[in-house]
């Protein structure tokens, strides 16, 4: 398959690149990322009813499970896109994919059917890891790659990642922080259709979006490198061996060990302070100024 070329033509990093590929193009996918990070567990609990399902542990068991899956994904998958030559790269070609694949996953982690829970617990299941531990890790893996591969210039190499950065602030920092619970919470409540609508149109709008970064992106690292004939080739068991019997490595593991199990409960946790503490976490006030 022969994939559609980037409409980046210059060997420096000019606007277009910056404000389409960098500052919009990522927007979508992150946006529902950093909604479903928040609100997702607040569907299944209040407005699919799912708390009481396997006595209370399925909500807990099933996405532990999901994300050792999840690390697994990611991987096998930097190993494919570590081994992915084309003419477009290594990491866009599957940035391409994911621009189907995010808003497709998305949709189906909020249809689910009306029936009995075992149905129910099944769709979850699969609906969650073929987001998180397929399409969402397909995009993620691919879209933090493309600052170390646009270019060789550090200081360009760091605008991009300020751009980068500033997109990740607005939609989670703005849009689903004070946006979200100030006017949506309100308009959505409990009602599944609007949940339904609502998550899909964000989804849906992913897909122009992750278009965008695919077309405004470019790989001049690894261009250089396969015109140069440069060739990594270390194993993959030597590399494993390398980022777990380096102390720095371990470190690091650590730190975002703590990070992440931190950031998790504060978005999980915060929806239903508000609401178990506070009062109410839908009456457009309450969770915008916590």
């Amino acid at each position: 398959m022969k994939l559609p070329s980037s409409a980046i033509r210059k060997s420096e990093v000019k606007a277009p690149e910056k404000w389409l590929g960098y500052l919009l193009g990522p927007a979508g996918a992150l946006l529902l990322n950093a909604v479903l990070a928040t609100y997702l567990n607040v569907y299944y609990t209040d407005v699919l009813n799912l708390t009481p399902l396997w006595g209370g542990l399925f909500l807990t068991v099933f996405p532990i499970a999901s994300k050792i899956i999840d690390a697994i994904t990611n991987v096998i998958m930097g190993q494919i896109i570590d081994r992915t030559k084309t003419k477009e790269g290594k990491a866009r070609p599957w940035l391409f994919l994911s621009a189907f694949l995010v808003p497709l996953t998305g949709v189906l982690l909020f249809t689910v059917p009306e029936s009995n829970d075992t149905v129910k617990a099944i769709w979850v299941m699969i609906s969650y890891n073929l987001f998180y531990s397929f399409a969402y890790t397909i995009f993620n893996m691919s879209h933090n790659l493309m600052v170390p591969l646009s270019t060789r210039d550090g200081t360009a190499r760091g605008g991009l990642s300020v751009f980068n950065q500033i997109t990740t602030i607005m939609m989670s920092g703005i849009l689903v922080a004070l946006v979200f619970p100030m006017v949506i919470m309100p308009m959505i409540g409990v009602d599944k259709s609007k949940w339904i609508t609502l998550m899909s149109i964000i989804a849906i709008a992913a897909l122009p979006l992750t278009l965008l970064e695919y077309f405004f992106t470019k790989e001049r690292v690894t261009e250089e490198a396969s015109e140069a004939g440069e060739e990594t080739k270390i194993s993959f068991g030597r590399q494993l061996r390398m980022l777990f019997t380096d102390k720095y490595m371990i470190l690091m593991y650590l730190y975002f060990l703590v990070y992440t199990i931190g950031t998790t409960l504060k978005n999980l946790g915060l929806v239903y302070y508000c609401n178990y503490v506070l009062g109410t976490y839908n009456d457009g006030i309450t969770q915008m100024l916590v």
